[in-house]
């Protein structure tokens, strides 16, 4: 399978650097342009499935994707929603004490949790498309529980990757037994300057 994660487009709350979660999110206008950016660059490629989020700010630049591939089938699926942390969403980031992280709001979804999603969601996806090319639009945080999976670590390695960029792309071909190619990674030559 040839997996393609691309995060959603620059987002009010992240210029604001107000903590999303499972808030919706409204992509700025270099959001929406960044989306259609993307779907410019994986025009040509042929994909024979669309996973996104079905949280706005995902939503949204999924559509930008689809509307260049309009006979390949468009999911909104819950497993992709970035990590949930409770009570935390909304607050900015420069009001907490500490990384957000290695915080674990009770009423949130912890990292081990969150990584598990993927880890599941990963292998559910592979059973299903072995031999197919497959996007996925999805969130930073969960970006990098995807690929922490997708290197069969474990949730720990979260904590040191670096930050999915707004609107990257990045290639991963997934073999037999869990061999792993990576084509491109957080890739955003295509947003120009």
């Amino acid at each position: 399978m040839k997996l393609i994660l691309v995060r959603h487009g620059q987002t009010e709350d992240n210029l604001t650097g107000t903590i999303q979660g499972h808030l919706p999110g409204k992509l700025t206008a270099l959001g929406v342009g960044q989306a259609r950016q993307v779907g410019e660059r994986l025009a040509t490629m042929q994909l024979d499935a669309i996973y996104s989020s079905d949280l706005q700010r995902a939503v949204d630049t999924a559509k930008e994707i689809a509307a260049f591939h309009p006979h390949v089938s468009f999911t909104l699926v819950q497993n992709l929603r970035e990590r949930h942390l409770g009570s935390l969403e909304g607050m900015r980031r420069e009001d907490l004490q500490g990384d957000v992280i290695n915080l674990d709001p009770p009423d949130g979804e912890s990292i081990q949790r969150a990584f598990a999603r993927a880890k599941n969601f990963l292998l559910h996806t592979f059973e299903k498309h072995t031999h197919d090319t497959v996007l996925f639009v999805t969130h930073g945080f969960f970006s990098k529980c995807l690929f922490a999976a997708l290197q069969n670590t474990d949730a720990e390695a979260v904590k040191t990757m670096d930050h999915f960029k707004n609107a990257s792309i990045s290639v991963f071909e997934l073999g037999a037994e869990g061999a792993l190619s990576i084509v491109s990674l957080n890739a955003t030559d295509h947003l120009g300057s």
